[in-house]
């Protein structure tokens, strides 16, 4: 590492949530890279997000990987004409819903969901796709009709999962109505870890965030809770598009409320 190296790193991912994730990927492969320079490393990152099978001893990469950042400093340092930002991660989801949740989170660095900024920024092209559809459509429809739409993504086999409340409720109806989906969703997922999020419905950005953080144990009572709660189902892509499946009008409602579908939150992806 040199002043350089870290200065480039610095211009190119200019906010902690994408420095931080890429420092901590990058510190976990020192026994599984090699390559002549480490910008060519900081290339293959906004190329693809760093990733190393854990199959592969060791992976050498060739020197051109970093061509596409050289040409980006080019035009940032030297005037020349282009791109400023290689195609890859800062280009893919520029604009985007889950472009402008990472964006906020790193503007308002709550510790309930920093940890969640840095989750999002791991994941591959599937999870981020599912995640855009879902942010995306549960806030276009709480604006059309003013009530609670949500979304709701295992993520990693069911390591960790997000849940995803649109909604301009009071706080103090949103938030325990968020906590109590949040907790049966890790219940029923079996997973260490669940965040949460209240979005407003106008332009997707985040009220509030939940982060639950503790090992699963079974519980007699979330047993009852969760009994109908279906898990959500896999994300499928159809031409390009993200398929997921919905609820039949006459099922239990996904927020665990004992309700049929119909009475209750209506419209919700799982």
């Amino acid at each position: 590492m040199d002043i350089f190296t870290l200065d480039v790193m610095a211009e190119m991912l200019d906010s902690p949530l994408r420095f931080l994730s890429y420092v901590d990927k990058r510190t976990g492969y020192n026994e599984q890279l090699y390559a002549g320079h480490e910008l060519t490393i900081l290339a293959l990152h906004l190329r693809q997000n760093l990733w190393i099978d854990t199959k592969y001893n060791m992976v050498s990469l060739d020197e051109n990987i970093a061509a596409s950042l050289d040409l980006a400093m080019l035009v940032r340092r030297g005037g020349a004409e282009g791109d400023r930002d290689p195609t890859g991660i800062l280009t893919l989801y520029k604009g985007t819903p889950i472009d402008r949740l990472i964006r906020s989170i790193d503007e308002n660095p709550n510790p309930k969901i920093v940890d969640l900024g840095f989750m999002l920024l791991t994941l591959g092209g599937d999870s981020l796709e599912a995640i855009n559809h879902g942010l995306s459509q549960v806030a276009q429809k709480a604006r059309e009709d003013g009530k609670l739409h949500d979304f709701s993504l295992g993520i990693e086999g069911d390591i960790t999962g997000i849940t995803i409340h649109s909604t301009d409720e009071r706080f103090e109806v949103a938030s325990p109505r968020l906590m109590t989906h949040c907790e049966r969703r890790k219940y029923r997922h079996h997973a260490p870890t669940w965040f949460g999020i209240c979005v407003w419905s106008a332009d997707g950005g985040i009220r509030f965030g939940i982060n639950l953080n503790s090992p699963w144990v079974y519980d007699e009572a979330l047993e009852v809770a969760t009994s109908g709660l279906k898990r959500p189902s896999k994300v499928s892509f159809k031409n390009g598009k993200v398929i997921i499946k919905k609820i039949g009008r006459n099922e239990p409602c996904t927020c665990g409320s004992g309700k049929k579908y119909k009475k209750c939150c209506l419209t919700k992806y799982v």
